[in-house]
């Protein structure tokens, strides 16, 4: 009886297979995976040599970064940006450094033999992952309108497109800028120090990790014009207050002059007696009733 309820069971379990419909055929479909960069300067020789000379190629070994990092404990959320290939959950990373990887992406298997050329363009979205604070200054300035972080910047060795700061900006600002502010500093101040003004980002960020700002949003703030004066002269508000001055704009139509000290005063003055009357009235007539 046993063997003959176990062949039933299997009568019908086939049975039952048999009705279902078949499984149909899957086909993977054949597409080219990503594997870890390969040694990118054994063709790219020039390239190379560029970039070992940047900052991306010391972010890991910089001695200052090393005993900072170091010396708070080697912080995981550091090596996002000073590694290549970092996994957070498992705190691997595949380079040190900021390597060809970390910026063009992997390198498909196809490369250099593909149909089509490997496009490694950079974007300004790839430099925000580690300069988020900057691409974020970058959007409110001018510059954001039609330039890219490669219109100012070189590439590989992390330089600017010019042999100087102030050679890069007056590659496109052509025309010649007049009236008081521009006419009044010495020749020795170039447009950064007051546009690009950054301070002393570069120490802070090595002692807390904050991504402060660069300047890149092209603004020139009080804290500017403070960072100069107030060291080198006191009383440049006094000054800058008491000394009438026009400007002229491209149309030669004059802005203005500045209200002297004495009339500012007056108006103070004026302004303070004329608000005492103001009050007494009002008390008055609340008085009155």
């Amino acid at each position: 009886m046993k063997r003959l309820l176990l062949i039933v069971l299997l009568l019908i379990s086939a049975g039952s297979a048999a009705a279902q419909d078949p499984t149909p055929e899957v086909t993977p479909e054949i597409t080219a995976q990503a594997t870890p960069s390969p040694d990118c300067g054994t063709c790219h020789l020039d390239v190379r040599a560029q970039w070992e000379t940047s900052t991306h190629a010391s972010a890991w070994h910089d001695p200052e970064f090393q005993s900072v990092w170091t010396a708070g404990g080697s912080p995981s959320a550091c090596l996002e940006c000073h590694t290549t290939g970092y996994v957070r959950r498992t705190g691997s990373y595949d380079h040190v450094g900021v390597t060809c990887a970390a910026c063009h992406g992997e390198t498909p298997l196809t490369h250099p033999d593909e149909p089509e050329p490997y496009s490694a363009v950079v974007d300004v979205e790839t430099c925000g992952d580690c300069h988020p604070t900057t691409i974020n200054e970058w959007e409110t300035s001018p510059h954001s309108a039609d330039m890219a972080c490669t219109s100012c910047h070189t590439l590989h060795p992390q330089g600017i497109a010019a042999e100087s700061a102030e050679a890069l900006c007056l590659s496109c600002h052509t025309d010649p800028l007049t009236g008081y502010i521009h006419n009044d500093h010495p020749d020795e101040v170039a447009c950064v120090d007051c546009h690009w003004h950054q301070g002393t980002v570069s120490e802070e960020h090595f002692v807390s990790g904050a991504l402060l700002p660069t300047g890149h949003d092209s603004l020139v703030e009080s804290k500017t014009c403070n960072a100069c004066h107030t060291e080198n002269d006191p009383d440049w508000q006094l000054i800058s207050m008491t000394r009438p001055h026009t400007e002229t704009l491209p149309e030669g139509e004059a802005v203005g002059e500045t209200f002297p000290l004495t009339d500012v005063l007056m108006g103070i003055i004026l302004g303070a007696g004329l608000g005492t009357v103001i009050v007494a009235m009002i008390y008055a007539v609340i008085k009155g009733r």
